[in-house]
């Protein structure tokens, strides 16, 4: 999973597949994240992350229940993001004071992921 996230349920799928052992939850575990500075960074990040789940739905298809992998290689939210995007980004000009980071990075981070997923999937596993 060059660059692209998901290697820790890799992991814990062969884990479970191969050894008679149990993972444990570990509530005082910590994990550092490195959020991104700009827009371009946060694409990319996701871009990444939905490679590494296209190869890992890839990968683990037969553990992998239909309605999940379905949902992994759907692009219908696609427009529900953007016209909530649009929605925030028409109500800002009309004047009205609205928050637009969020629907804007929703949309950013769906566009990445979808983007990465079909990557994979056109590389195969």
């Amino acid at each position: 999973f060059p660059g692209g996230g998901w290697e820790d349920a890799d992991l814990c799928w062969r884990f479970a597949r191969a050894t008679e052992l149990e993972l444990a939850y570990a509530p005082r575990a910590v994990v550092f994240h490195r959020y991104r500075a700009t827009a371009r960074e946060f694409v990319v990040q996701h871009y990444r992350y939905g490679s590494g789940l296209g190869l890992v739905s890839s990968k683990h298809a037969a553990e992998l229940g239909t309605a999940w992998l379905k949902r992994t290689r759907s692009y219908d939210s696609l427009p529900r993001v953007a016209l909530s995007w649009l929605g925030a980004e028409l109500r800002r000009l009309r004047g009205r004071r609205v928050e637009l980071v969020t629907p804007r990075f929703d949309l950013l981070r769906l566009l990445g992921q979808r983007a990465g997923v079909l990557r994979a999937r056109l590389r195969g596993p």
